[in-house]
């Protein structure tokens, strides 16, 4: 029964503090994706996309809004990563980018008082298939293979960002 008291007191100390996310009352969401396209003119390449993005000007809008934070979509559909992330491009090379579009958002927006959360689909990430005429994926490799990915990104994008990036 102690040892069980003292896991519990251990995990509730290391737990996140989110208080900010409380007070920050909204925030706005962005999927931007190889698959993003403008309104009007010609589809830019996904590197091409990642390279003329205007963090300063997306964060200026953002805080005329006074949302407290932005969640920012790394991939969805296809594995692309906004970010040189190695552990990223080993699993799927080629869909990573040069520019650190992450950090220099989440600079962009620090500056102005506002937290950067990033969602990640892992499924995509850990290369998962989905079954035919089914919403269930089917790994293509083991889960501790997964696991092993998945927590070699988390690590790599934790230990590059630390507190610039909020959750």
């Amino acid at each position: 029964k102690n040892s069980i008291l003292a896991s519990q007191e251990l995990a509730r100390r290391r737990r996140a503090n989110t208080d900010w996310f409380v007070q920050a009352g909204y925030g706005v969401w962005f999927h931007f994706l190889d698959l993003t396209t403008p309104r009007r003119g010609p589809s830019k390449s996904y590197p091409d996309a990642v390279n003329d993005l205007n963090v300063e000007a997306l964060a200026s809008l953002v805080e005329e809004t006074g949302a407290g934070y932005v969640i920012f979509t790394t991939n969805h559909g296809h594995p692309t990563c906004p970010a040189p992330i190695q552990s990223w491009e080993q699993m799927h090379p080629g869909w990573t980018t040069r520019r650190d579009l992450i950090a220099d958002l989440a600079d962009a927006l620090n500056k102005r008082g506002i937290r950067l959360l990033l969602y990640m689909n892992c499924p995509g990430l850990g290369d998962l298939v989905q079954l035919p005429g089914t919403l269930i994926d089917s790994p293509t490799i083991s889960e501790e293979n997964y696991a092993e990915i998945l927590t070699k990104v988390f690590t790599e994008i934790g230990l590059r960002y630390r507190e610039r990036v909020a959750g």
